[in-house]
């Protein structure tokens, strides 16, 4: 990315955390973007190799993503530019202060994961990304509440299994009166999502709590489909996956879908569908595509392009409308 910093970080209204602004990233699979002795980025956020205009991978990240991390638990940047020296000499030479010293509350468990994603030299640093997820996955087991029965709900409401409303609704049926906290390793965490799976089949098995709260729970994939067609589940259906320049909110035949940037392939009842993009700062864009069973129709559209029709395009799987 060579440009992570609070500024590119942003949550979206679903509580989504997107990363923004690839204007500098770089591809492996490219050539650099820039030449030797060339930085780019954000000062107070450069590693030290992005500085010196080295060739850059993911450990330069990792060193920024530490900088944001001590600006989160402090308040402050661990480099800053005073009379003696700039924050890229700092950064390039200095020890930044303990956090701790900032704020007393910060764990000694985080202020060395910290040192770990700022050292100097990047071998020094994570080795991997997932070694970094695995050690914020361990600082975080032990201090954030684990409800089993929230995270099976809102799964489901991710895959459109159920609404907004009614996983309040079964929320609130089902909290328990005390939330399970620490103790867990980082197993149990990162099989989280295991265990979501296996609950969900039980859930099934069993009829369900969901069920009985919403009355409409199928153990199957919800399939949207306008009003008009009949409610059975079809034995086959057709897919759509959205690339959309920003972003946007998605919406199919009146019910909002996802929110893009999205790697996943909503399930449609073959035939027509209406497709409505909306964008607080652009003009809002409509669809209307056909898509055929057993397929998979990829529609692109770009917003900040009034030129841009999205009823020119076509795929095996379907065709856009005009």
């Amino acid at each position: 990315h060579r440009d992570i910093k609070p500024a590119n970080i942003m949550i979206s209204k679903h509580g989504e955390v997107k990363l923004m602004d690839f204007g500098i990233a770089r591809d492996d699979k490219l050539s650099d973007l820039t030449e030797t002795g060339t930085g780019l980025g954000t000062p107070s956020y450069m590693s030290p190799e992005q500085i010196l205009g080295d060739k850059l991978d993911f450990r330069s990240d990792i060193f920024s993503l530490g900088i944001v991390l001590y600006q989160m638990s402090t308040g402050q940047k661990p480099f800053v530019e005073d009379d003696a020296r700039t924050v890229m000499q700092k950064i390039r030479l200095d020890r930044y202060q303990s956090p701790r010293k900032l704020n007393s509350k910060v764990p000694r468990s985080l202020e060395h994961i910290m040192a770990r994603c700022m050292e100097k030299m990047p071998a020094n640093r994570y080795p991997t990304t997932q070694a970094l997820i695995d050690d914020l996955m361990d600082f975080l087991s032990s201090r954030v509440p684990i409800n089993h029965n929230a995270r099976v709900v809102m799964y489901l409401r991710e895959l459109g299994v159920v609404s907004e409303e009614e996983a309040e609704e079964i929320l609130a049926a089902s909290t328990p009166n005390r939330t399970r906290r620490g103790g867990a390793d980082r197993t149990t965490v990162k099989l989280v999502w295991a265990v979501n799976a296996v609950l969900f089949l039980a859930i099934v098995g069993a009829g369900g709590a969901i069920q009985a709260a919403t009355g409409r729970f199928s153990g199957e994939e919800e399939i949207f489909a306008p009003e008009s067609s009949t409610p059975s589940m079809p034995r086959r259906v057709g897919y759509v996956t959205f690339v959309v320049h920003p972003w946007a909110e998605v919406s199919i035949d009146g019910q909002h879908v996802l929110t893009t940037p999205s790697a996943r392939r909503v399930p449609l009842t073959p035939g027509q569908h209406w497709i409505k993009y909306q964008n607080p700062y652009y003009p809002e864009r409509n669809q209307e595509v056909v898509v055929e069973p057993n397929q998979t129709l990829p529609l692109e559209v770009d917003l900040t392009n009034a030129a841009n029709d999205p009823a020119e395009v076509e795929a095996d799987a379907g065709v856009v409308v005009p």
